[in-house]
């Protein structure tokens, strides 16, 4: 397998590759150098499938997950740090946060190496170190972790409680709301944890800025607690005929037909996007679930992603009244446009 072909097959599982840090042009995230050396693509390949396995893993059965993946002193402290903040009644929250979360690929020097997981609908970034333990059949295990929130990570020191616990608000495109988070995080994690970089769990500058474990961990857990409450509005009586045409659009996704996507969408959808979301792998298509839903006075909006792939994801605006409202527009979306999308809508870029 050649790298370029290893490095389509990385993307494709919805994981991200740092660019250097030297080479990137970090206010509109876009690379301008060469990229990664094969080395540390190969490198980043390796520990982010790795990393990419343990999440899918935890997002069915976290505990089994840090017990097969971590070693002892791993375990150890997610017993100790966030099992004292998540309790096992709340352990629906983390598989949440597992769900939908996209591999970063950091700082690596061998078989050692920086991988994080951020998830844009929690803005939470989980920073793991990973080592491979030597012996007849190696193994990569998980030896140290850090959750970091997204204000922490992007350097933002006035947090509020509108603008920490209420991540994407109607007052504009969702595709807008989940990229002023993305783009700016992803370019100061490109910043803290370059491919060539030396693969420390906590760089000085992030050390400076982040707060205790458990304060870290407490603005998360809420955040992640807040969605819960919305995936019960989602799933109520009240919200049924959206919960309805939701179910029809994930099994239109499934069969890939863009006529039957086509017949109960607006006039206005654009037949490119439906192409687009038709044109998607069938493995993609066949696993969207729901990790978005607000309403709106007369809409409502949905946001789907595929487990498999989370980089991916598929916003859906309900429009018209119940029992039988009617989808108006779909979006498909790659979260790694964060940047360009924030541009075209005339939005600040991330710095």
């Amino acid at each position: 397998m050649t790298i370029l072909t290893a490095w389509t097959a990385f993307a494709g599982l919805g994981m991200v590759f740092m660019p250097s840090a030297r080479g990137a042009d970090n206010t509109r995230g876009k690379a301008s150098g060469d990229g990664p050396t094969a080395e540390q693509a190969g490198a980043g390949i390796t520990h982010g499938l790795t990393v990419n396995l343990f999440r899918l893993h935890a997002a069915a059965d976290v505990d089994g997950a840090v017990k097969k993946w971590g070693d002892n002193a791993f375990q150890a402290k997610w017993t100790r740090d966030v099992r004292e903040v998540f309790n096992e009644h709340e352990t629906i929250a983390l598989k949440d946060f597992f769900t939908s979360a996209v591999v970063w690929v950091g700082g690596m020097k061998g078989l050692h190496g920086i991988v994080a997981l951020y998830n844009p609908w929690s803005d939470a970034l989980l920073v793991l170190e990973q080592r491979v333990e030597a012996g007849t059949a190696p193994k990569a295990v998980l030896s140290d972790f850090r959750f970091v929130s997204g204000e922490s990570l992007r350097g933002i020191a006035a947090i509020t409680p509108a603008g920490s616990f209420s991540l994407h608000p109607l007052r504009e495109p969702l595709t807008v709301a989940v990229s002023r988070l993305y783009a700016p995080s992803v370019a100061a994690f490109t910043r803290l944890y370059p491919p060539e970089g030396a693969p420390e769990l906590l760089p000085a500058a992030l050390q400076e800025r982040i707060d205790s474990p458990v304060g870290e961990l407490i603005l998360i857990k809420t955040r992640l607690v807040l969605r819960l409450k919305m995936f019960q509005d989602y799933l109520s009586v009240e919200n049924k005929g959206w919960m309805i045409q939701s179910g029809v659009l994930i099994r239109a996704l499934t069969a890939g037909d863009p006529a039957a996507l086509r017949a109960f969408l607006s006039e206005k959808q654009s037949p490119a996007i439906l192409e687009t979301a038709c044109a998607l792998n069938s493995k993609i298509r066949k696993t969207f679930t729901p990790v978005y839903f607000s309403k709106a006075q007369d809409s409502v909006i949905i946001g789907l992603v595929n487990p498999m792939a989370p980089r991916w994801y598929i916003e859906a605006t309900f429009t018209g009244a119940q029992p039988a409202p009617r989808i108006g527009l779909i979006q498909v979306v790659d979260v790694e446009t964060s940047a360009k999308a924030l541009t075209l809508w005339g939005k600040e870029a991330p710095q």
